[in-house]
């Protein structure tokens, strides 16, 4: 059971996308072009090291969710065999101790003699 969703990057299926057709135009023209015609460099190259790069930062990151998910699974284990522990000494000091004891209440019980009494509603 998944407690939380797994990351999917639309943008790295896009940005693969864009990379195939960068891949058709560089062959086409016999070379690698530079895209960005600015200061920073952009080709195919560097694209494609950032979609890899990506990828790589989001398999770490299912993982590290793969890790949190088993010890999630392991707590709600250990709070479930808690509970039973707990409802079972309650049910022990009422045997032992009797039901309108203190120290039913003193764990967290009630005592029978604190409990309402339900009242009956005539309807017409």
């Amino acid at each position: 059971m998944a407690l939380r969703k797994r990351k999917v990057s639309r943008i790295i299926e896009r940005a693969k996308r864009r990379l195939e057709a960068a891949s058709l135009i560089d062959s086409k023209h016999n070379s690698s072009i530079e895209y960005s015609g600015g200061d920073k460099l952009l080709t195919k190259k560097g694209f494609s090291d950032k979609i890899l790069e990506c990828e790589n930062l989001i398999n770490e990151y299912n993982a590290k969710l793969e890790e949190a998910d088993s010890i999630g699974q392991r707590i709600a284990e250990s709070e479930a065999d808690l509970s039973d522990m707990h409802t079972a000494i309650l049910a022990g000091a009422k045997s032992r101790f009797g039901l309108d004891s203190d120290e039913v209440k003193m764990l967290g019980g009630t005592r029978k003699s604190d409990r309402k009494k339900p009242l009956r509603k005539n309807i017409l």
